[in-house]
């Protein structure tokens, strides 16, 4: 279907725990000839350029690029130049997702499904929900009722909550896959979305949707998020200045997406 290697974008930004744990994971559970280009968005903290480093001393990058500023203006001429040198398929990965390793490489358990569904443009992987915290725990550990940025901060709300089990050999559609860890048809991404990157997980969805392509999520490969854990790990991180920056994209005011 489609000529190898497959291409793996990474998206970077801050947090450098993080990043050192979804790097060493792929490192790991990598086990197909993959090109990752690792694409950080202007971090400031020198540990993340200090575990970038480190992992290309590994060997793990086919192609490192840091832009200068937090945002996607870099995105158009980027994918732009890129589009002519993907396969039928292509990945990205952000910065705080930890994929379980498995005695198949995880690329080519999603990339089989992808083979075996033409309509497939959009896939993503299952959530491990052991990460979400109990917000009576949390409660009961910081004495007090959890404020609504902080339910937001801990995704309280989040469908993945109580979403169904899917089957290892099963792709289920209860909503749209999040963006942390997919698979994109590259034709439908040019046809469709112009630029992949500009868009959410959830807008992405709704647009291949409208244009009769299919999206889901695959229960065969099983990813965590890291960013649940931010309230212990990064409790500085706030989900009222992240929802500010988005009105201000949302408004015309700035750049269509961030990831912060």
């Amino acid at each position: 279907m489609t000529s190898f290697p497959l291409t793996v974008f990474i998206i970077s930004y801050e947090r450098p725990l993080y990043l050192w744990a979804t790097l060493d994971s792929l490192y790991r559970a990598t086990k197909s000839d993959v090109r990752f280009v690792l694409i950080d968005s202007g971090s400031k903290d020198p540990l993340v350029h200090k575990v970038i480093d480190g992992f290309s001393r590994r060997g793990l990058f086919f192609d490192i690029v840091k832009f200068e500023h937090n945002n996607i203006e870099w995105a158009d001429p980027f994918f732009s130049h890129w589009h002519d040198k993907l396969g039928e398929v292509f990945f990205t990965v952000e910065s705080d997702v930890v994929i379980k390793e498995a005695k198949t490489c995880w690329a080519q358990r999603m990339l089989a499904v992808m083979e075996s569904n033409p309509s497939m443009a959009m896939l993503g992987s299952i959530i491990d929900k052991s990460d979400f915290i109990d917000p009576a725990v949390l409660e009961r550990q910081i004495t007090r009722k959890l404020t609504e940025e902080e339910k937001q901060q801990i995704k309280f709300f989040s469908p993945e909550r109580t979403m169904p089990h899917i089957d290892p050999d099963s792709v289920a559609s209860p909503f749209n896959p999040p963006g942390r860890l997919i698979a994109l048809r590259t034709k439908a991404v040019r046809d469709h979305l112009g630029n992949a990157m500009k868009w959410n997980d959830d807008e992405m969805h709704n647009i291949l949707i409208r244009n009769g392509w299919d999206t889901g999520i695959y229960g065969g490969v099983v990813h965590r998020h890291l960013s649940l854990c931010n309230y212990f790990d990064y409790n500085d991180y706030s989900i009222e200045q992240r929802d500010k920056y988005m009105q201000l994209y949302a408004e015309g005011t700035h750049c269509r997406y961030s990831i912060i």
